[in-house]
């Protein structure tokens, strides 16, 4: 049977995929933790003569990405946009005066003309 030649792994149940084991040279490299990686199967793999592709399944696939690319979009263009808003409330359940300080400069005028009503 194609499965027997498949080692499981008594303690975790994920099914490994058969790949020479790697030497002690090979798992010093950079790239051993992924090789590493790609050894291990997690999902049982059909095979092909089970499979049935058509053409509904494919337009499906696309027209899912495209609405999810679409959701994408919008989303990222919300969270840049920026929203202004023109407008002023007072509070009016304060029971205090509000200290207000004004600094107007008038350099053109002179002083005798300047007063404040």
């Amino acid at each position: 049977s194609p499965c027997s030649s498949l080692p499981m792994s008594s303690s975790s149940g994920i099914r490994r995929r058969n790949v020479p084991a790697a030497t002690e040279s090979d798992s010093f490299s950079t790239s051993s933790a992924l090789d590493t990686l790609k050894r291990f199967d997690v999902y049982n793999k059909v095979h092909d003569d089970f499979m049935q592709k058509r053409q509904t399944g494919g337009i499906v696939t696309l027209v899912t990405a495209v609405i999810l690319a679409m959701l994408f979009y919008c989303e990222v263009a919300e969270f840049f946009s920026v929203e202004i808003l023109h407008s002023i409330t007072v509070d009016t359940n304060i029971d205090r005066k509000l200290p207000i300080s004004l600094d107007l400069t008038f350099p053109h005028m002179r002083c005798s003309e300047v007063s404040v009503d």
